[in-house]
């Protein structure tokens, strides 16, 4: 996604957390339904994933969510 390359992807582990469905790429249960996934995969915008991969996974934003994650289990 950094390289604005999209992401087709089975719906497992992390995969709909990383993945911004639609935006930076798609994802399903069904692996028989991925080739057509990719094929509106290469529909989407390479720069709208590039620059949204850079906003949501820049090094301040994942150092802040860290940090406030820490204090949010600190606190409970």
């Amino acid at each position: 996604m950094a390289c604005g390359t999209p992401v087709v992807a089975c719906k497992l582990g992390s995969v709909p957390e990383v993945i911004d469905y639609g935006i930076t790429g798609y994802y399903h249960e069904n692996i028989d339904l991925l080739p057509s996934l990719t094929e509106k995969a290469m529909l989407l915008d390479r720069k709208k994933i590039r620059n949204h991969a850079m906003t949501r996974f820049n090094i301040n934003q994942m150092l802040d969510n860290y940090i406030s994650l820490y204090y949010d289990i600190l606190n409970d």
